[in-house]
């Protein structure tokens, strides 16, 4: 890249783009997959098996949230639940934390 730095009246810097193109950018994703990877070895305690809680007041709330959330989304919480399991597993078998558009 051209060595040549622009420094604008409020103190920021410019530089070519091809810098972020041929740098920055291979830079940021292999550093966010990298970390991703790891971070998604340990998802499984996270994001555990799905049980309905035991306490007698969120067991309440829930039991509440049912009909409007069966009325809204046309599934039940459980089956919500279900689905975002799902979700979870084709995140897991991805190869990239960010994919290209």
């Amino acid at each position: 890249m051209p060595a040549m730095v622009y420094v604008f009246p409020n103190g920021e810097l410019d530089v070519d783009d091809q810098f972020y193109a041929s740098v920055m950018l291979p830079y940021t994703e292999a550093f966010f997959t990298k970390r991703f990877r790891s971070a998604a070895r340990n998802y499984e305690k996270w994001f555990s098996n799905y049980q309905r809680p035991d306490s007698p007041d969120m067991e309440e709330t829930l039991n509440r949230m049912e009909k409007p959330f069966l009325e809204e989304f046309g599934i039940t919480i459980d089956q919500f639940v279900l689905i975002l399991v799902q979700f979870r597993k084709l995140a897991l078998i991805g190869t990239k934390a960010i994919p290209r558009i």
